[in-house]
């Protein structure tokens, strides 16, 4: 395992026959190849997908993947495919749905707050969601709301300190 700048664990290896969603990594993969870039990567999975992954065991099959793209063109290009495999937002959107205020220090954390996955099946790298990040997205997204059952699975899952999940919330909000 390799440590990201971040103190994240990089680097786990998993075998994605664990994951009955593997068809949607494998057209993700083919269709929009991950790509690192100087600012992190081009795409980050997150949601039930990027659960599944960081807890093989523990998840279900999601009913799609969920990407955060920073590159405009896949983003244009999947939501011009109209596909119903692949749900992306733009950063802007994802902060929007989690009533998260927008502003660039949070862009940044959140675009370098990802775990590096290599999956044997596919000899290929993915970038998925950091597990705190991903905790403290669903925390934003249901406030004052009653949390889905999936998600509540999804937070004792992710098994994540108290601590994690406020830092990420405060840096997501860029301060």
């Amino acid at each position: 395992m390799i440590e990201h700048a971040s103190g994240l664990l990089q680097g786990a290896v998993i075998d994605t026959a664990r994951i009955k969603s593997t068809s949607y990594l494998d057209r993700l993969i083919q269709d929009y190849h991950p790509i690192m870039t100087s600012s992190g990567p081009n795409y980050i999975i997150e949601g039930g997908v990027a659960v599944a992954l960081h807890y093989p065991n523990f998840r279900s099959e999601p009913n799609d993947i969920d990407i955060i793209a920073f590159d405009k063109k896949i983003v244009q290009s999947m939501r011009n495919a109209h596909n119903d495999w692949c749900d992306v937002h733009d950063p802007r959107q994802w902060f929007g749905d989690r009533n998260i205020p927008f502003t660039v220090a949070g862009l940044i954390y959140l675009q370098q707050s990802f775990t590096r996955i290599d999956l044997l099946n596919v000899k290929d790298t993915v970038y998925i969601l950091n597990p705190r990040v991903l905790a403290a997205s669903k925390l934003f997204q249901f406030r004052g709301m009653e949390m889905r059952p999936k998600d509540l699975f999804d937070l004792m899952n992710l098994n994540i300190g108290r601590q994690d999940i406020e830092d990420a919330m405060v840096a997501l909000q860029g301060k």
